[in-house]
């Protein structure tokens, strides 16, 4: 063979050889630029703040207790409509839901459903005669637990706003007496036997400003079985004189928490109803104004996190007056 002929030989594999590789690496591309069309868009997570002022609705409806009760309540929601993470909330004491909504309509807005029922010792039930304290107990207890159960009335009330419940993802939250009532929801045991006890039907809690150990009611055992993640809000002024006069008893469930999921937000100066911004309401103060909204952010990054919300909003770094802790781990 010539070595002419052997030089076209070769340049002409050398020509398919290129063209293979050209034709492969066109391919790949190809499949790369299709893999990227075909993906969904990522959706970027927002600052918890923000979150805070979307919009939110508010309804109402009433559901029957035992022996024919009626439990008036109060349902927050995102505008839009869409299938969302529940969350029931308990007043503080003589308290009732639409005092709150400084704190209930932005975490609905975050894009959680509310169940807030009005319970026996608000005083807008304006008793001739209160109720006893066994009486409050015991109805609180069965007040949330009917928040728990898939009512018909409640998912038909939302059904209409194009709403509805994910009941596999569920948190507790309450104020002070309705703070201890949501504790036990998330496995916390009292001493009196209560219609939640050993339910533990939640992921999480958010206690703003828990009573600490209570003859009677509940001990520092308590909270040993309380295993879920937990978030407990409370300030350096959070005291009731005669009942608590030392902020830091209301931190007594996070000391007695099993460690590991456990979440502490401290506000400096702040009191039992931030000031008036809910619970008491009356004009707050900028700086109870302020800590207000980062406590606010926690309770909504605390949620999309234990609630497995993705992607979870993003908490911004602490201001001046407040301190975060997460088991050990303080953010000032």
């Amino acid at each position: 063979m010539s070595q002419q002929r052997k030089t076209c030989q070769l340049s002409h594999i050398a020509m398919i050889v290129v063209k293979t590789i050209t034709d492969l690496i066109r391919r790949a591309a190809m499949v790369s630029i299709l893999a990227v069309i075909a993906a969904p868009a990522a959706i970027a997570a927002v600052p918890c703040e923000h979150d805070a002022i979307a919009d939110a609705r508010v309804d109402t409806v009433t559901v029957q207790a035992a022996e024919g009760r009626t439990v008036p309540l109060e349902i927050l929601h995102p505008a839009a409509q869409g299938k969302y993470p529940l969350v029931v909330f308990s007043h503080g004491a003589f308290a009732s839901p639409d005092r709150y909504h400084a704190l209930l309509k932005p975490v609905a807005a975050a894009g959680y459903i509310i169940l807030a029922p009005r319970h026996l010792d608000s005083e807008d039930w304006e008793w001739t005669e209160k109720p006893s304290q066994a009486a409050v107990w015991a109805s609180r207890g069965e007040d949330m637990a009917l928040m728990l159960a898939q009512n018909a009335a409640i998912i038909s009330k939302l059904a209409e706003a194009g709403i509805e419940i994910d009941y596999d993802h569920i948190a507790a939250m309450g104020h002070s007496y309705g703070a201890l009532i949501a504790q036990i929801i998330g496995g916390a045991r009292p001493l009196t036997p209560s219609a939640l006890s050993g339910q533990q039907s939640v992921q999480a809690v958010v206690a703003f400003s828990p009573p600490g150990i209570t003859p009677g009611l509940i001990d520092e055992k308590g909270w040993s079985e309380m295993t879920v993640p937990n978030l407990t809000i409370t300030g350096t002024a959070d005291i009731l004189p005669g009942f608590i006069n030392d902020w830091k008893i209301h931190k007594h469930s996070f000391d007695h928490a099993p460690a590991g999921k456990r979440w502490l937000w401290v506000g400096d100066g702040i009191d039992h109803y931030f000031g008036g911004m809910f619970g008491r309401e009356k004009p707050a103060s900028e700086d109870s104004r302020t800590l207000f909204g980062r406590a606010l952010a926690t309770t909504i990054a605390f949620l999309d996190q234990a609630l497995g919300k993705t992607p979870p909003c993003l908490l911004k770094p602490p201001v001046p007056g407040e301190l975060l802790t997460r088991d050990g781990t303080a953010h000032e």
